[in-house]
């Protein structure tokens, strides 16, 4: 008797651990996408801001916005109606991507929060906006 509550027991819990790693793994594979220069080397539009809990439609100015990162590391862009280029790095291991504009000094850092295959949502890297990280 002991031996069948042992043997059940086992089952039960490689039945609880297969069920979790197959679970886990459809969330993994079916939402996110490994964070390459493949993955994001796409127009990606403006939809929304988000600070803590509130969202925001982009301003008027703002509803053409893009940013079109390209396979080649240069990107263009236009922000609040204005056209930029440049170049970009992405620093995987710590979810980052470097914007370097044509004739400024500086990079404009932004951390991956989220990404998908339509959407990928970041977050400005400034240490002097206390606001930011959200």
């Amino acid at each position: 008797m002991m031996g069948l509550f042992k043997m059940t027991t086992m089952l039960l819990l490689v039945a609880s651990i297969q069920l979790h790693l197959i679970k886990n793994h459809t969330i993994t594979t079916s939402t996110d996408f490994n964070i390459t220069v493949q993955n994001l080397s796409k127009k990606w539009k403006l939809d929304k801001y988000k600070v803590y809990f509130f969202s925001e439609a982009p301003a008027e100015n703002e509803k053409k916005d893009y940013i079109y990162l390209k396979y080649d590391l240069t990107f263009d862009s236009i922000s609040e109606g204005e056209f930029e280029a440049g170049n970009w790095r992405l620093d995987a291991k710590n979810k980052r991507i470097h914007l370097s504009k044509k004739n400024e000094a500086g990079d404009v850092v932004f951390i991956i929060d989220e990404l998908k295959l339509e959407s990928l949502v970041l977050i400005i890297d400034d240490p002097s906006d206390s606001d930011a990280q959200y």
